[in-house]
């Protein structure tokens, strides 16, 4: 797992490793369009500047965008840390397969073209009333968060919290398993809806919380 310099944990996250980190993605463009990182162990920082260069419209022209951002098989973050993403406006979609995340993915405020977790383990995913998404697919994920004494083993209920979230496209749960249950109450969904096979475990209510 790589380590989180005492330089990053001050507060000075644009330079050194994660600097290096981001402008080696940067050049791993194909002729596509399409960054692609692979086979990686990244700190929840790791991703979050990467996120920053490569899908913020902050940080770069239409013309130097990428198509999308891809992850395959990687490993980002550790239980306890936070991928904040919170207000950021993510003009690329992400996509992450075969991927495991044990931080949690923090959306608030935050608006995504396209979102995609397929076939990967994830602990909590938390959207709110203010965050807009495109499509949000979670097929064949499972978020491994337990519940634990009313709460879950990363202090944080449920699994999936949606409530009043947007999703202006399809939200598709096929084969998702959530473990302490999933919230999208008052969620406005404009496409399809498809939760075939899907399962969800929670107390108090029949897992998926529906209004």
């Amino acid at each position: 797992m790589v380590g989180i310099p005492d330089s990053l944990q001050r507060g000075c996250c644009s330079d050194g490793r994660l600097k290096m980190r981001a402008d080696t993605v940067r050049r791993s463009v194909d002729n596509q369009g399409y960054i692609t990182v692979q086979d990686e162990s990244l700190s929840a920082l790791d991703l979050q500047e990467i996120l920053v260069r490569h899908a913020s419209p902050r940080t770069m022209s239409s013309l130097l965008r990428p198509r999308a951002l891809l992850f395959t098989r990687c490993t980002i973050g550790q239980q306890g840390e936070v991928v904040d993403l919170k207000d950021l406006n993510l003009l690329v979609p992400l996509k992450f397969e075969n991927c495991c995340l044990p931080a949690v993915i923090d959306l608030r405020g935050a608006a995504t073209k396209r979102i995609e977790f397929r076939n990967s383990r994830l602990s909590v995913l938390r959207m709110s009333s203010d965050c807009v998404a495109g499509d949000l697919v979670l097929d064949g994920s499972c978020f491994t968060a337990l519940l634990k004494n009313g709460g879950t083993t990363h202090g944080v209920f449920p699994s999936i919290q949606g409530q009043g979230m947007k999703i202006c496209g399809k939200l598709s749960l096929k084969g998702c398993i959530a473990l302490a249950g999933a919230h999208l109450s008052r969620a406005i969904i404009e496409g399809s809806v498809n939760c075939s096979g899907a399962f969800f475990m929670s107390p108090g209510y029949a897992g998926a919380t529906w209004e």
